[in-house]
């Protein structure tokens, strides 16, 4: 099991020692690698075949002991499942000798799975079938000394697959990547036997912790012991621990224990003399351990973990709820966090090297510490990114140059190409020691540079008086910065006063119209502010103040925040602030009086509006008698008589007088307004590069936490299309039919049509929208596609195996089929709107960061994970041309995939029988 003696330190083979002063390691969440286990073999003889041989006398097994370290010898006998049932495989000698003195005909195979908090990740693997091999009976003869004797030299000479048991040496791929590990994850294995006409049975099982109670991975070879009939239990802690504890391990076992300290560092080298002496007594028990197998009173199953160059840290992502808590938060702070989080690598570690490396204190084991200068943002009691001495290294030089500002420095080509690689990552990304060194370094030389002001601040530490008094004047000339960047520094990873005063300071020179378009996430920033009375809630009143339908739309966002627990309070304290400011605005009977009262109108129609549906709800009648009763209601002479007669702007945009509306009563559509913001913010910036998709974003207002409005546009679903009329060319013939034109239909609609195609495919595929069937997908009479009900967002889907865009083969076929003009203009729509929207990919992330706190939960349940499932849709490490070869796989998967096609038929049954 184990190897030559390990190097002396600094050669291969060999972690650095402890006494080195350098401790090297990876954290869980930065490896993108799906977890491996290699099944090695089985020792310990089945229940049902101890009955066979003898019990040896103490002298027989010693003889047995001391031959079998001098000639054990390995075999592998394994099979096929359905020769494993026949009891035939390919198996060495001793499986003719078993069967032909009676032994056993059993295939064995081990069923896996990672479980966490008594819940299964992922999928079950399965491994293939072993052959169990058996001893002879009546190899050993009686129960006396001759007998133990013969025993003795039937193993010394007996066939090499007497070794063990059973053998796979087989590699288990997991869908759980590493990065996704929670710090009590367990691996469940049990092993099963099958045998010739009768049914599977529990050998047993047994659960083993991944990583150690100090938070270390666990690798390498590990000897599990089975218990015997009983499943794995996949509690913590296990009532089936495949560790035997330390003090009831044997010698072997302590041995063993120790030389994995030695290899991990934890303990000084003893000399090469004396490590030799060790590491032959280890394989000389561990030979005569092999060899007593078939005497063995338990089940042993030999695992192999993955081996990586430096221990591997386990990181646990704390979400924005759980810090808050933690914090104890005030008024305002709902479920916010401060700090960054660590943001997982996009790609898989190829080339694995040390995350960071520094120095550690002496001792034998990882010790978690609470370093207030070394602890930053949600790191705080937790092994983070970066080396807690390489912090406070950091500081201590930073001290030495604090009051020293080079103008002057300028960056080599190499240092520049660093920075502008820095410049370049994600807002989500954490910057490490040494970038964040760099950029001190060189602040000076980036204030012209309106991108690197984000990046700098986060080197500030703002604890430190002199740091950040000098940070704020730099700040104040720096180079003005963009409405994303603003935003950006509006998150919760940015707490400092100076810091959001100079964001809202940006935010001064955004015209009202953009405005609106981040409103929503600006309310949510207010959950980030220290108090209630803050300069982004006083800026925001300002700006309302002036225009009357900003004012309106703030009115309504703070209006369904009201009864938010962590941030009603302040929600209700910035309402109130808004109806003064409107109220001394123009005087009495001034502007902002007429807005008091058009909200206050507006709110008497949504209670109206509330009643009604309760009414109709409570009545329990059925369609055809509701539609009388509703009439009966809205009538001049009914109950809510007076909305025939009521004239107010529409609280879905204001500049539009009420006509006609759609209330939604016990869904909460503030993901659903969330997902068209950003549908509608999308469009707005494929237009500026002058690619119109003809989105159809349509309005949506929530107005509690449970009914809201929505903005009725006339169409049709595409099932019902394609119930009634076959196909979308017969639909689109009633209205726009032009016989000169493509398929009969007028060319303007046939396009219309492909954009709107390609712009919902690409907007629905960044923003992860799930649950899409043909119910879901709308077509107006102009050839206008557009899609609705979002309740399923960033990759949640109830259906299994979704693919990546809504494409199914009658849309192609409305475009011409594969091979037309058509299709191809819709894939090169699709390719040049990802690319254009890959580069406001900060503006949009922003925006999803913003929204950590509010009451969507796809979002707070876990904001990070959020944050890199968006990210991750972006490929920001392709150029322009690879991500069009990425979008173009996309769009072919959709397009050839057959699962939809049944999900699409099961679903239209389903609502069939509904």
């Amino acid at each position: 099991m184990w190897g030559s003696p390990p190097a002396a330190p600094g050669r291969p083979g060999l972690a650095p020692s402890r006494s080195t002063g350098a401790f090297s390691f990876y954290v869980s969440c930065d490896i993108n690698l799906q977890v491996r286990i290699k099944v090695s073999e089985l020792q310990g003889l089945l229940p049902a075949d101890r009955g066979h041989l003898p019990v040896l006398p103490p002298a027989a097994a010693a003889l047995l002991l001391s031959e079998a370290a001098a000639t054990g010898q390995r075999g592998i006998a394994s099979c096929s499942p359905s020769d494993a049932a026949a009891g035939v495989g390919r198996s060495s000698s001793s499986s003719s000798s078993d069967s032909g003195s009676g032994g056993s005909s059993t295939a064995l195979y081990v069923r896996a799975r990672i479980t966490s908090a008594g819940d299964t990740l992922g999928l079950e693997a399965q491994s293939g079938y072993a052959q169990a091999t058996v001893p002879p009976r009546g190899s050993g003869g009686g129960g006396g000394a001759a007998g133990g004797a013969a025993a003795a030299g039937g193993a010394a000479e007996g066939p090499a697959g007497w070794d063990s048991t059973a053998r796979w040496d087989e590699w288990l791929t997991f869908c759980v990547k590493y990065r996704d590990l929670p710090p009590d994850a367990q691996l469940a294995v049990a092993v099963v036997a099958v045998g010739e006409g009768q049914a599977e049975s529990l050998v047993g099982g047994a659960a083993l912790p991944l990583f150690s109670k100090r938070g270390r991975l666990k690798t390498g070879p590990q000897r599990l012991r089975l218990w015997e009939g009983v499943p794995p239990c996949t509690a913590r802690p296990s009532s089936t621990p495949g560790k035997v504890p330390l003090a009831q391990r044997d010698r072997l076992g302590r041995l063993e224990h120790l030389l994995r300290r030695l290899q991990r560092g934890e303990m000084p080298p003893g000399g090469e003399w004396l490590d030799g002496l060790t590491l032959g007594e280890i394989r000389r028990l561990a030979a005569a351990d092999r060899a007593a197998w078939r005497s063995r009173p338990e089940l042993r199953l030999t695992l192999l973990l993955p081996l990586f160059p430096h221990p591997v840290l386990a990181y646990q992502h704390v979400s924005y709820a759980a810090a808050a808590a933690a914090a104890g938060g005030g008024a305002g702070m709902g479920a916010a966090a401060a700090g960054r989080k660590d943001a997982v690598l996009a790609s898989a570690l190829s080339s694995p090297e040390p995350s960071v490396s520094g120095g550690a204190g002496a001792g034998g084991a990882i010790i978690r510490l609470l370093d207030p200068e070394a602890s930053r943002g949600d790191r705080t009691g937790a092994v983070g990114r970066d080396n807690p001495a390489e912090l406070k290294a950091q500081k201590l030089a930073r001290g030495l140059q604090r009051g020293v500002l080079d103008r002057d420095l300028k960056p080599n080509s190499e240092e520049r190409r660093k920075l502008q690689a820095i410049l370049k990552l994600p807002p989500n990304k954490p910057l490490h020691a040494d970038e964040r060194a760099l950029l001190w370094r060189f602040r000076a030389s980036l204030t012209a540079d309106t991108r690197a002001l984000t990046k700098f601040l986060q080197c500030v530490d703002w604890s430190d008086a002199t740091e950040a008094k000098q940070a704020a004047e730099l700040m104040a000339q720096w180079a003005p910065i963009s409405a994303a960047d603003a935003l950006e520094l509006l998150s919760p990873d940015f707490r400092a006063e100076e810091v959001r005063e100079h964001a809202v300071q940006a935010l001064q020179a955004v015209e009202s119209e953009e405005l609106s378009q981040y409103l929503l996430q600006l309310v949510q920033a207010l959950r980030y502010e220290a108090a209630d009375s803050s300069r982004l809630g006083a800026f925001l009143t300002a700006r309302a103040a002036e225009e009357p339908a900003l004012a309106i739309q703030l009115h309504w966002y703070l209006f369904c925040e009201l009864d938010d627990p962590g941030f009603g309070l302040r929600a209700r304290a910035l309402h109130a602030s808004l109806m003064e400011a409107l109220a001394a605005a123009g005087g009495p009977g001034g502007r902002g009086a007429l807005v008091v009262d058009t909200i206050r109108r507006q709110v008497d129609l949504v209670k109206q509006l509330k009643a009604v549906i309760r009414e109709l709800k409570s009545s329990k009648i059925k369609a055809a008698r509701a539609t009388e009763r509703l009439r009966e209601m809205v009538s001049e002479t009914g109950p809510c008589g007076e909305l025939t007669a009521l004239r107010v702007p529409l609280p879905l945009d204001p500049t539009i007088v009420l006509a006609g509306i759609v209330p939604k009563k016990g869904d909460d559509l503030r993901q659903d307004h969330f997902i068209l913001q950003m549908i509608s913010l999308m469009d707005r910036m494929l237009k500026r590069e002058n690619l119109d998709l003809r989105m159809t974003p349509y309005k949506v207002l929530p107005t509690s936490c449970d009914d809201g409005l929505l903005e009725f546009v006339p169409s049709v679903p595409l099932s019902a299309v394609l119930a009634e009329h076959r196909t979308i060319h017969r639909f689109l013939a009633l209205t726009q039919s032009d016989p000169s034109g493509p398929f009969g239909l007028r060319a303007e609609v046939v396009e219309t049509f492909v954009r709107s195609c390609a712009g919902y495919c690409v907007m629905t595929y960044i923003l992860g929208v799930g649950d899409r069937h043909l119910d879901n997908l709308m077509l107006t009479n102009d050839g206008r596609l557009f899609h609705i009900d979002f309740g399923y967002i960033l990759g949640n889907d109830p259906k299994p195996f979704p693919p990546p865009m809504k494409l199914c083969k009658e849309m192609i076929e409305a475009m011409g089929g594969h091979g037309s003009d058509y299709y191809k203009q819709f894939r090169m729509y699709a390719c040049e709107a990802y690319n254009i929207l890959r580069k406001r990919a900060d503006l949009i992330l922003s925006l999803f960061h913003l929204m950590a706190g509010a009451s969507i939960e796809a979002i707070r349940a876990d904001p990070e994970k959020a944050l890199l499932k968006l990210q991750d849709k972006f490929r920001l490490d392709f150029d322009d041309e690879a991500a069009v070869e990425w979008m173009q796989g996309l769009i072919n998967e959709s397009a050839t995939a057959l699962l939809p096609q049944i999900v699409e038929t099961t679903h239209r049954w389903a609502q069939y029988w509904r």
